[in-house]
């Protein structure tokens, strides 16, 4: 029996047992679960961010390093990565991981610098070089500080948990750093 009716027996026997499908990837990506949406316009403005439902996967850019990175690895993803890697003041707002941030922006800017990179790829560029996402996030809600303005590594008030501490990965050693929030870029740019 050749290859080809081979593989045509396997498909057939995993789609008679009702296996879930898992869509083939492209090239140079992988799947993660992202956390945080912010949402630029085309010049790298912030415009908004939101915490995403929990277990919503995004397909982002990855390179061989990133894809395989362990969780000491400063093997930035090209351009979807966690507030570690991407806030350039994360570690100002006491961020307990260490901080990626001057290897993503070398990244990011080396894939900018190449020919024909969309310009929402630059506008988050632009953005991210402001170094401003931590304070921007918790402008904006999505991440919470304590009175020093470092970032809490745990929901202790009596009000309501934030949406982010509920999707974050489970607490180890009583910390859900939010520095661990995979960040997901939206641009706007009118009439695209």
């Amino acid at each position: 029996m050749s290859w080809m009716a081979r593989l045509y027996e396997t498909y057939e026997s995993g789609v008679a047992r009702a296996l879930p499908a898992v869509p083939l990837l492209p090239i140079c990506h992988a799947l993660q679960n992202a956390h945080i949406k912010v949402t630029l316009d085309g010049t790298g403005k912030f415009l908004r961010a939101e915490v995403l439902s929990k277990g919503t996967q995004i397909v982002l850019p990855a390179t061989e390093a990133s894809a395989g990175r362990t969780s000491g690895g400063e093997t930035p993803h090209p351009l979807a990565d966690k507030i570690h890697y991407v806030a350039g003041d994360y570690a100002q707002h006491g961020g307990q991981k260490p901080a990626y941030f001057g290897s993503y922006v070398q990244r990011l800017s080396g894939w900018c610098d190449a020919v024909d990179v969309p310009a929402k790829v630059r506008a988050v560029r632009d953005y991210v070089t402001q170094g401003c996402l931590v304070r921007d996030l918790v402008d904006a809600e999505i991440l919470h500080v304590d009175g020093a303005g470092n970032l809490l590594q745990q929901w202790v008030g009596s009000e309501a948990v934030p949406s982010l501490f509920k999707v974050l990965p489970p607490k180890q050693k009583g910390v859900q750093d939010q520095g661990g929030a995979l960040v997901c870029w939206n641009v706007e740019i009118p009439g695209d």
